[in-house]
């Protein structure tokens, strides 16, 4: 049996860069990850993971925050010393090289980009003892990073790809690095080996393509099809920083699982363990359940959440337009259009903090957004809080909706209903029902454990 752990998008952030003043909060309230925290939750996750009975340790990509070159060098002390308890093997991706050309620092009421950065070709030399100088064999990008194959154990042959760019504008692979990857899957198949791969980017899409479609690779379909052929059957991928199983069958009966790992930065800081036993690969997944951070024991999961929540709660308690217009665009929305919007949609931020589902439906009905909702399910969520509900569906979001509502119940049948109304009167919401289901009651697949032969 081989035992094995991924874990993906660290974006470990220096507390050098800045942990204060009103710029930081903007930036770290406005996202599922933590920063100032990131150090602190990679240690103990890296204590965990050295004290397992695991073989090998994979990285799937993003793993520092916006390539900052002291985040990297911070990363890769923790790395050496996680690699003197367990093999180590990375991959890279686009955040590392900070492929927007946008690193910060933050200072009181100021944000500077002047923050050095590594380029992709530094990472291909950094990076190099976690991975490509144990190889079988190594493929160079054209960005200077390296795909690489190596054996654990007694059967298993990982795949380590880079996918930052296809030379066509999107993530994937050029042609000549297909090439490279075909040749790899087919030795693998001769030697007998279960070759599992890991990238940063889906091949498929989770949860739904209206949510996780632009996370993908380049023309996704034609990818998968020839990596199949070619003998793909598993892949662990990150970047949504959501957890998520997707399978996708072809003509010929072949079947590829992708096990999307949620993100190690954010709730629910998962830590994905795989074994591989007779041919077959079953994995389940780990939560960090605590952490070191100023001195104190912090209860992982419950701290994670909170800070997942600020994305939401920020906003709706913003205290003033230029408030509600900073945290808008902390949220990449336009805040210059639509701030001004404020004294019209205070009264609507206030009731989405305080209404409760009768109250919703009393505004909804009569617009006809609860067509078909018996008023038995309305009286049954009548003192159910909106806020919190809002709050479980984007947990829901990132842990693969490990608390599913009941499908046909009250609550699930309110929240379908009014996606409903909004796919039929939004045609680009084309979709939304579907993903909604998802959100609400989880995918085909659990996202936590499973079988995926």
């Amino acid at each position: 049996m081989t035992k094995l752990t991924f874990i993906a998008d660290l974006h470990h952030y220096s507390e050098t860069l800045g942990t204060t003043g009103r710029q930081y909060a903007l930036r770290s309230g406005s996202d599922q990850k933590c920063l100032a925290e990131m150090g602190a939750i990679i240690d103990a996750a890296f204590a965990k993971i050295a004290q397992s009975d695991t073989q090998a340790v994979m990285l799937i990509g993003d793993v520092t925050n916006d390539g900052e070159r002291v985040s990297h060098m911070e990363l890769l002390a923790k790395l050496r010393a996680l690699q003197q308890r367990k093999p180590v093997y990375t991959v890279t991706a686009t955040h590392d090289w900070c492929c927007d050309g946008n690193p910060r620092r933050f200072c009181g009421n100021s944000v500077s980009h002047d923050v050095p950065t590594c380029t992709s070709e530094e990472l291909g030399r950094f990076y190099a003892p976690f991975g490509p100088e144990q190889a079988l064999d190594v493929y160079t990008t054209h960005l200077g990073t390296q795909s690489y194959t190596v054996d654990i154990g007694d059967d298993v042959r990982l795949l380590a790809l880079i996918d930052d760019q296809n030379g066509r504008g999107r993530a994937g692979f050029t042609e000549e690095h297909f090439q490279w990857i075909e040749t790899q899957l087919r030795r693998a198949a001769k030697a007998g080996r279960v070759l599992i791969a890991m990238e940063h980017h889906l091949l498929l899409p989770s949860v739904h393509p209206l949510i996780t479609g632009g996370c993908c690779v380049g023309d996704r379909e034609e990818v998968v099809r020839r990596l199949m052929r070619a003998g793909l059957r598993y892949v662990f991928v990150g970047h949504s920083h959501m957890q998520f199983v997707s399978r996708f069958t072809d003509e010929a009966g072949r079947t590829l699982t992708q096990v999307n790992v949620g993100s190690l930065c954010g709730y629910p800081a998962p830590i994905c363990r795989v074994t591989v036993a007779n041919g077959r690969v079953r994995f389940f997944t780990e939560h960090l359940q605590s952490f070191v951070w100023k001195g104190q024991v912090v209860p992982a999961q419950p701290y994670l959440a909170a800070h997942a929540f600020q994305m939401i709660d920020r906003l709706l308690q913003s205290p003033n337009q230029k408030e509600f217009t900073d945290r808008l665009a902390a949220l990449q929305l336009p805040g210059e259009k639509f701030g001004v919007l404020y004294p019209l949609v205070r009264p609507l931020l206030r009731f989405v903090r305080t209404a409760t589902l009768g109250q919703c439906a009393r505004v909804l009905r009569p617009l006809g957004f609860l067509k078909g909702v018996p008023e038995s399910c309305v009286r049954e969520c009548q003192s159910v809080r909106l806020l919190p509900l809002v709050h479980r569906i984007f947990l829901n979001l990132f842990d693969g909706a490990e608390h599913p509502f009941l499908r046909g119940g009250a609550q699930y049948r309110l929240v379908m209903a009014f996606m409903a109304s909004l796919e039929k009167r939004v045609p680009a919401l084309c979709g939304l029902t579907d993903a909604a289901d998802v959100l609400l009651c989880g995918g085909r697949w659990p996202a936590d454990s499973g079988d995926i032969t």
